[in-house]
């Protein structure tokens, strides 16, 4: 359900480009990314129910994992952070 919201509102902003993503190996799996390529920014979100489980370091390497494998956001600023239900 949360993910449904956030990627209604994200597309509701009408310029972004949103969806999931996945490594080859189905191991890192990315919860939202946000593209702007007009502004050559992406947000990348972890959604949690419970914001206190969202570990950070661990998420990075998620997001470096498809950085290095999606050639499309190497020129890109990248953002990263976690959405939960306060965010709603």
């Amino acid at each position: 359900m949360m993910e449904r919201y956030f990627v209604r509102k994200f597309q509701e902003e009408g310029r972004y480009i949103v969806g999931k993503w996945w490594d080859r190996k189905g191991f890192h799996e990315i919860d939202l990314v946000v593209v702007d390529p007009i502004g050559k920014e992406a947000w990348v979100y972890e959604l949690k129910k419970d914001e206190s489980r969202y570990d950070e370091a661990s998420f990075k390497e998620k997001v470096d994992t498809m950085v290095a494998q999606t050639p499309e956001l190497h020129k890109m600023t990248i953002h990263i952070g976690s959405l939960s239900k306060k965010d709603m």
